[in-house]
């Protein structure tokens, strides 16, 4: 395995670790992104055990850290703007990607800046764990200790920042979606994703959610437990036909 560690721009939080397979092409190309309600306290090595499985099934891995709150320079829109360039940077890094190629993987906060970047960035799919969707309900019910406004600060929390920023209010996304939420999800309760859920297949878009029973928030990020499996393979069959990618030695590389 060979992994690098490449920015996508001149702040500290602006790189990715990128998990390249060795002497064989990947089967695709996977960004993943890590949660933590935008706070510069958690970062991407959340998602390691995520992506050092994913590598082992073949996956190319963008591991993406980005610009959090708290005195990190992030917000909105920053923070999805970091994210949206850590997808180019792909783009640029391995010559024959192309963004509908790119499968996208994020866990809450992480999966909220996901599902915004596959619309905008017009991604192949998207597999959203215990996904932040509504900024305006998490808001209105406190969660994630003041995190809402804190993101927001710079734009203010109007109705038209809560639309733009909100999952939800962006349906349809464009891609495939697998949605996937603990029952017992105290940090992001089960319902956001079932009302994301039903608004995103009702304007359109092809979504799936497995709710796990007694699951808590964090259960996502482990390779070892039964939804991962299952969750890869519908990834495999959403990603199925999209072209192969250049072994690593073919990459060329950001200066």
């Amino acid at each position: 395995m060979t992994k690098q560690v490449i920015h996508y721009g001149k702040h500290p939080s602006q790189f990715v670790e990128a998990w390249f397979p060795e002497n064989r092409s990947p089967d695709s190309a996977v960004v993943l992104l890590h949660g933590g309600w935008w706070r510069a306290k958690h970062g991407l090595h959340l998602m390691d055990e995520l992506a050092a499985d994913l590598h082992q099934r073949g996956h190319l891995v963008w591991n993406v850290e980005y610009r959090r709150i708290d005195g990190d320079g992030g917000g909105w829109p920053e923070t999805l703007d970091d994210v949206l360039a850590a997808i180019q940077s792909l783009t640029s890094e391995v010559s024959q990607v192309n963004p509908s190629s790119i499968a996208i993987i994020g866990h809450s906060a992480g999966g909220h800046l996901a599902l915004l970047a596959a619309k905008t960035a017009r991604l192949a799919a998207v597999v959203a764990l215990a996904p932040i969707t509504d900024v305006a309900r998490c808001a209105a019910e406190g969660l994630g200790e003041g995190a809402t406004p804190a993101f927001l600060k710079h734009v203010g929390l109007t109705k038209e920042v809560f639309k733009e920023a909100s999952p939800l209010e962006q349906a349809p996304i464009g891609a495939p979606q697998l949605v996937v939420h603990g029952s017992d999800d105290a940090r992001v309760p089960l319902s956001h994703s079932q009302a994301y859920v039903s608004r995103a297949t009702r304007v359109g878009d092809s979504v799936e959610l497995r709710e796990v029973q007694e699951g808590d928030h964090m259960f996502v990020l482990q390779p070892g437990h039964s939804y991962w499996p299952k969750a890869m393979e519908w990834l495999n069959d959403v990603t199925a036909g999209l072209s192969s990618l250049p072994p690593a030695g073919q990459c060329k590389h950001l200066t």
